[in-house]
């Protein structure tokens, strides 16, 4: 089966959105089971069990005392392997950096005195 495409960024808004109306624990079973069963792949993740697909993450702290602890990512897990969530290196099953990040723009991190129109065409 090929994989959805799921957003972690809009999940984690729903999540907390709900986590407003109910426990923690019952906004991360929303999220995640519900979730796959809604959309009907509930037999392939949703929750860690043998045989399912498992990407996950691993946080610094425990969502259930503060739901917005899911957007304090340590490790990802994907596809098996396991990288760091701060820099994308390679964890496990090798340490491998994961290079340039090819989407940042160093023109964008300059400090310095720059007008706001200065990429503006004519």
């Amino acid at each position: 089966m090929a994989k959805p495409p799921l957003d972690l960024s809009a999940g984690q808004i729903e999540l907390w959105m709900t986590a407003s109306a109910m426990d923690p624990m019952s906004a991360i079973e929303v999220a995640t089971l519900d979730g796959a069963r809604f959309i009907g792949i509930d037999k392939d993740v949703g929750s860690i069990t043998a045989g399912k697909l498992a990407d996950l993450i691993v946080l610094n702290s425990n969502p259930l005392d503060n739901i917005k602890a899911t957007k304090d990512m340590k490790y990802v897990m994907k596809g098996g392997v396991l990288y760091d969530a701060g820099t994308l290196d390679e964890v496990w099953p090798a340490k491998t950096p994961f290079g340039v990040h090819w989407w940042v723009n160093p023109d964008a991190l300059k400090a310095g005195k720059v007008r706001t129109d200065v990429w503006d065409k004519p």
